[in-house]
């Protein structure tokens, strides 16, 4: 009998699973959505197939009646383009529909804006994208302005719009100040894209009425992009009412506020922007982020060339300068900017003051402007031992074939650590011209040196 149960058990364990995969199957399908959304077009590669996604009856219908108006319009003109157009926007090949939006770029009309308007309701939305790129396009080079920008302005409206935030960028190109009350409208949307394409459309705008919205925006938003993206608009902004916002967040104890404010300023090409980063950083309120911003950006040479200058700065602060410099601009940006830099910085290499002059040297080595050697060689006089190893090391990685021999009397510094990096460098370029200057090194005092030199003399001669 027990082995009669346990069968018996087993069997409807069996069928009892069953049953329950079966329902859950079947669950699965009634939740399935009844109709998906199509897949974004991506650009046909070659060797692909066309992609064919056939146009809606509703854009048909539109395509027709704006192709009715059109021919009525231009009666009696060439309206052989008109037809093709027709032709390839019926086309179910996305990429012909693509290439007709495009081709209507070479008809900057009225007539043209009315037919790419229709297309904003393709199934298809890379053509819809490019509809809105062509519809910007038009209306920069005609007098169309208007007549797209309302179209533009409808669509940005549109909550079932899909691309409402490309339309919103393109409304703000053409209309401007125009498009601000929609503006508004997506920052008030709890939504980083739609948040992110209202920072770009106040880009585009960049007028002083764009200021409210970039604080409204500021206020509403954790997102770092698009937080550092409105500090750039709000610098690009030729307005008071922007300079002080930006000089509110410089003040801030975030260091990340502060430093995407001190960024923008220093990003802008405006001497009063440079000069609130220069107050700032003499009153010694800038964290590290923003320092490191302001010794990256291109206004770091005019900036730190007025610090290092001004009298009211204490001696401490001056190396303090040298060395941020030091630490964040290694080689970097455009030769310019590094020239500039270097221009900068180079007065403090004979400081009076030790700690100045061994920062100023740092500070050119890392900055690494195109004559950094020959720059850097004169502080091998110095009388000091510890400034002349600092001006050996900072020149270390900047001797080559053509300026090796100026250390060749640095050989024979009375500080050790001097000479045996003097040595150092040069040995690697020696060659037969040098062999007096072997010679001679077989009786240096300096045993490391003088055990190298054979060696060296074997090299240069076979």
């Amino acid at each position: 009998m027990g082995g009669t149960s346990n069968r018996l058990s087993l069997k409807w364990i069996i069928l009892l699973s069953a049953a329950v995969a079966i329902f859950i199957v079947w669950m699965a399908f009634q939740q399935r959505p009844e109709t998906e959304s199509p897949p974004v077009p991506t650009p046909i590669q070659q060797g692909e197939q066309p992609e064919t996604v056939t146009p809606s009856d509703e854009t048909s219908r539109s395509v027709s009646e704006a192709i009715e108006a059109i021919k009525r319009k231009v009666e009696g003109k060439d309206t052989s383009w008109i037809a093709a157009t027709e032709a390839a926007l019926r086309n179910p090949d996305v990429s012909k529909r693509i290439q007709a939006v495009l081709n209507l770029r070479n008809y900057p009309n009225a007539e043209a804006v009315n037919l790419l308007a229709t297309f904003l309701n393709d199934q298809a939305e890379v053509v819809v994208s490019e509809a809105i790129d062509t519809l910007g396009f038009i209306a920069l080079s005609s007098n169309t302005a208007d007549q797209v920008y309302e179209i533009l302005e409808e669509k940005a409206k549109d909550k079932g719009f899909a691309l409402r935030g490309q339309a919103l960028v393109g409304a703000a190109m053409v209309g401007k100040d125009r498009a601000l009350p929609v503006v508004s409208d997506f920052i008030s949307i709890e939504s980083d894209a739609a948040k992110a394409s209202a920072v770009r459309a106040l880009s585009l705008i960049n007028s002083p009425g764009c200021v409210p919205h970039v604080v409204a925006l500021l206020g509403g938003t954790k997102n770092q992009e698009i937080r550092r993206n409105s500090f750039n608009v709000l610098a690009k902004i030729d307005s008071p009412g922007a300079l002080d916002t930006l000089q509110g967040y410089l003040h801030s104890q975030n260091d990340r506020e502060q430093a995407a404010s001190a960024q923008a300023l220093t990003m802008s090409d405006r001497l009063d922007a440079h000069a609130m980063v220069t107050e700032a950083m003499a009153r010694n309120e800038l964290q590290d982020e923003a320092l490191k911003a302001v010794a990256t950006s291109p206004a770091a040479p005019a900036i730190f060339a007025d610090l290092l200058a001004r009298n009211d700065i204490s001696k401490g602060q001056k190396a303090f300068w040298l060395e941020t410099l030091a630490e964040h601009s290694a080689s970097y940006g455009s030769l310019e900017r590094r020239m500039a830099l270097k221009d900068a910085v180079e007065p403090y290499l004979h400081s009076v003051d030790p700690e100045i002059q061994k920062e100023a040297i740092a500070a050119v080595s890392a900055i690494g402007a195109r004559d950094t050697a020959e720059t850097l060689m004169p502080t091998l006089e110095a009388k000091d031992a510890e400034i002349r190893r600092k001006a050996i090391a900072a020149i270390a990685p900047y001797v080559t074939p053509d300026n090796y021999k100026e250390l060749l009397d640095t050989m024979w510094d009375k500080d050790e650590q001097t000479r045996r990096m003097a040595f150092m460098c040069v040995q690697q370029f020696l060659g037969p011209d040098d062999r007096q200057v072997l010679e001679k090194a077989r009786n240096h005092p300096d045993e490391l040196i003088r055990k190298q030199v054979p060696v060296l003399l074997d090299q240069v001669l076979r």
